[in-house]
């Protein structure tokens, strides 16, 4: 096997140069007369929409004595089974399996930690 130890040189090939593209035209709008205004309306003051005040953090799996672990309008609460995640009508069914179950008005989900309601 030979190896070469000589530099190799590589020369670029040229180019031409570009020429720069036209400014693009823009036609010219006719001026169309303003609609007459009306006085400006007051806007109601309204809260804006807040984040989501639960969430939940953390499971606590001890049988019966299961809970979780909620952020509730950013304040940590351990909320037991049966018992109202804060404001929200949410109730704590059941911790099992790394997931809590929540109901409110018949509807149930399933949520696991870092769920945001």
């Amino acid at each position: 096997m030979k190896v070469q130890t000589s530099p190799i040189t590589i020369k670029q090939s040229q180019q031409p140069a570009l020429k720069p593209l036209p400014s693009p035209v823009v036609p010219q709008r006719e001026s169309v007369p303003s609609p007459v205004t009306s006085p400006p309306i007051k806007q109601l003051a309204s809260n804006p929409i807040p984040s989501h005040a639960h969430i939940l953090k953390g499971l606590l799996e001890l049988g019966e004595k299961s809970a979780a672990l909620f952020e509730i309008n950013g304040v940590a609460r351990q909320i037991e089974v049966g018992e109202s995640i804060g404001s929200s009508g949410w109730t704590l069914v059941d911790v099992e399996k790394g997931k809590a179950v929540i109901r409110r008005n018949g509807e149930v989900r399933s949520i696991f930690a870092g769920y945001k309601f």
